[in-house]
């Protein structure tokens, strides 16, 4: 018998070529294993990518819902916040009022009347905010106009002719707070000191560069700048102390012939 594991393959081209053919052929099916492979974890990872894909955008979805859910409790609460505050300040205004209607003495009369404007200054703040889309930002040209406006309605006795050039841009409630109190006092102590028969005031508000810039003049006598370094009066200390509240305020008053005020400060 004869004994395979003895038994000898002729080497010619015919094995030669069959060796050589079916490595190529098992290196393919390899291959084509290896690939196939391959492309199912490719497919599985495609898949996963897709599923956390999906869930990541549910899971932002839920999140910015829940978000905007607070979002809106808080401008609730804020705009009610608002408008208590802004009650408030009415009824205290109106508990003022009735009692300067009481009063014979015109000085006393007068003071009530000046404490009144400037906590209508204050409390437009919250009107304006209650009414603002942002509740935290209100457009610095309503605002100031309504703060003018405000103002000459406490001089109507006078003739007051006030040219105003605002920018409208957005002012914080802090800044608005300051700015208002600020333009209020000038503007009264503008009148309040003006010998002529008309009284014309020049207010201005707007961007310089970095910086925004208050100026409010008129056409008045002026007073002593010693008066102004060294003065006790509320309005002027007021304007001081407003100024000061400013991030990185300047400011500077002229007083000869007239009396010109410039505030600049950064936003």
């Amino acid at each position: 018998p004869i004994n395979m594991f003895d038994a000898k393959l002729e080497y010619n081209n015919i094995t030669r070529y069959a060796i050589v053919y079916g490595s190529l052929f098992e290196l393919i099916m390899f291959s084509m294993m290896l690939t196939k492979h391959f492309y199912n974890i490719q497919q599985k990872y495609i898949i996963l990518k897709d599923e956390q894909q999906i869930l990541l955008e549910e899971e932002v979805q839920n999140k910015t819902k829940e978000i905007k859910q607070h979002l809106d409790e808080k401008s609730i609460l804020l705009k009610e916040v608002y408008h208590r505050v802004k009650n408030n300040f009415q009824m205290l205004i109106s508990m003022l009022g009735i009692e300067s209607y009481k009063m014979n003495d015109m000085t006393q009369k007068k003071h009530f009347l000046e404490i009144i404007n400037r906590l209508k200054s204050v409390s437009l703040v919250h009107e304006f905010l209650y009414n603002s889309e942002s509740l935290a930002e209100i457009s610095s040209k309503d605002y100031l106009l309504k703060i003018i406006e405000q103002t000459k309605s406490v001089y109507s006795h006078k003739k007051i002719i006030i040219d105003a050039d605002i920018q409208a841009h957005l002012l914080s409630m802090d800044d608005a707070i300051n700015i208002g109190m600020i333009t209020n006092e000038l503007i009264s102590n503008s009148v309040k000191h003006h010998q002529k028969e008309t009284c014309n005031i020049h207010i201005s508000f707007k961007n310089i560069e970095k910086y925004t810039e208050l100026i409010i003049k008129d056409d008045g006598e002026g007073f002593d700048e010693n008066l102004l370094k060294n003065s006790t009066g509320l309005g002027l200390n007021l304007v001081k102390e407003f100024s000061q509240k400013l991030t990185q305020a300047e400011y500077v008053f002229k007083t000869k012939g007239f009396t010109y005020f410039k505030l600049r400060f950064i936003q």
